[in-house]
């Protein structure tokens, strides 16, 4: 469902690229020309109805793939977790979370399906890269399972995040 959310959300963009000429078009007809303006008018309802009903599906599934992964995240998240560091990837699909006050990591990777609470111990260690495109964090697990992880992150963000995840893991003694 996930990767299915993501495809049509691409599709309801590219339509866009279709529908907004459309409705110019239509409006164009309805203004300023005389000919046929209740083809115009149906043409216009027409465009309008399935632009609003492509984006509230699409947000309707959005919120249902956040929804779904909090409930994740919930199910392994022990009471006495308190955030320090916390990231989602951009399609939620991706969760990564650090407390410094009980030492633990929360991470859900639904592509894996995988979620799992550890001991910061089971963080080996990290990197952010860029690929030219994008720019991650790779996350490295003590795990030969679920072995690594990775979250794009903003470009913007990532020397930020650097020193935070430098602090969180300095304190711990890694």
């Amino acid at each position: 469902m996930y990767r299915f959310v993501s495809v049509l959300g691409a599709v309801y963009f590219i339509a866009l690229i279709f529908l907004v000429p459309q409705a110019i078009l239509a409006t164009w007809d309805l203004t300023f020309t005389q000919t046929n303006q209740r083809a115009a008018g149906e043409h216009l309802a027409h465009v309008l109805v399935m632009s609003i009903f492509g984006w509230l599906l699409l947000a309707a599934l959005i919120k249902v793939r956040r929804a779904s992964l909090q409930r994740r995240i919930q199910q392994v998240r022990p009471p006495d977790f308190k955030t320090s560091i916390e990231l989602y990837g951009p399609h939620d699909t991706e969760y990564f979370a650090i407390s410094e006050a009980s030492w633990q990591i929360i991470a859900v990777d639904y592509a894996r399906r995988v979620s799992l609470c550890e001991s910061l111990s089971f963080l080996q260690g990290w990197t952010i890269e860029n690929d030219g495109a994008r720019t991650f964090l790779q996350i490295r697990f003590n795990s030969l399972n679920f072995s690594s992880m990775q979250i794009a992150i903003s470009a913007g963000t990532r020397h930020e995040l650097a020193a935070k995840l430098n602090t969180v893991m300095g304190q711990y003694g890694h």
